[in-house]
């Protein structure tokens, strides 16, 4: 456990040590010089730093936890609900906010197939998913997953997530509470632990789902239906712990990779 404590905290103090001076700066303590955007980046790879340093404390090598990040035997189903699930997802989302009056239709559109997969390889390689993924579910799920359940261990998976994103409040446009976002990952990290088991712990599954969900945040109309994203969120979970549920509440098992 000491080492998942001392993960966290290297994860935080790497992340928060970037995003912080960005604070000061809107705060007109101090001036980046036009280092924001940098710093900004830089601080997304705290959880992929702090995991190879403690695998590498652990066992004397990282190279396990990097092949996991390239590791290609997986399910064709499985890398298609982690490329295609968020959007279609998020498209749900706006098209019931539209229908509740809470938002103007979107202007139906076919993607642009390579803009959008352009921008798709960008939020894979430094839009946050290659940075944190390592990490959470690299380094974090497995060895949660060897002390608490699945669910438990997902649940607190997310509360740590959610609380190495805290800094955003302060320096980002978000575009919900911090309460709301906590229960938003709750049943997302259910997802990804899902989609990990699904995958046999294969850390690009969680790459794609990761930079699949911050392509079709950044490009659909996504943040008036945030809300209902949450709570399709919990409709998406809820059905695969149910339907699952003695592998969710089982006991702890070191995962089969």
């Amino acid at each position: 456990m000491k080492y998942l404590v001392g993960f966290y905290l290297l994860a935080c103090l790497f992340t928060w040590s970037c995003w912080l001076p960005i604070l000061a700066e809107k705060q007109g303590w101090l001036s980046l010089y036009g280092n924001t955007e940098g710093l900004a980046t830089l601080g997304q790879f705290g959880p992929f730093v702090s995991a190879v340093l403690w695998t590498w404390v652990e066992r004397g090598s990282a190279l396990d936890l990097l092949k996991r990040l390239v590791q290609v035997r997986v399910s064709p189903a499985c890398i298609a609900v982690a490329l295609l699930g968020p959007p279609l997802l998020f498209a749900t989302a706006i098209y019931l906010n539209v229908w509740l009056g809470r938002q103007a239709a979107p202007k139906l559109s076919i993607p642009e197939p390579v803009g959008t997969t352009l921008h798709f390889l960008l939020n894979l390689v430094v839009g946050g998913a290659l940075g944190e993924e390592p990490g959470w579910r690299g380094y974090a799920l497995p060895r949660l997953r060897e002390r608490f359940s699945a669910l438990v261990g997902s649940t607190i998976l997310a509360l740590a997530w959610a609380g190495w994103h805290w800094p955003l409040w302060w320096i980002a446009n978000v575009p919900s509470s911090f309460p709301v976002y906590v229960l938003g990952m709750i049943p997302l990290t259910i997802l990804f632990t899902w989609l990990d088991k699904w995958g046999r712990g294969s850390v690009l599954v969680a790459l794609l789902f990761h930079a699949s969900l911050n392509t079709a945040l950044i490009r659909l109309p996504v943040f008036p239906a945030i809300l209902i994203v949450n709570g399709l969120f919990w409709v998406a979970a809820i059905p695969i712990i149910l339907t699952q549920w003695r592998w969710w509440l089982a006991a702890p098992t070191t995962p089969a990779r």
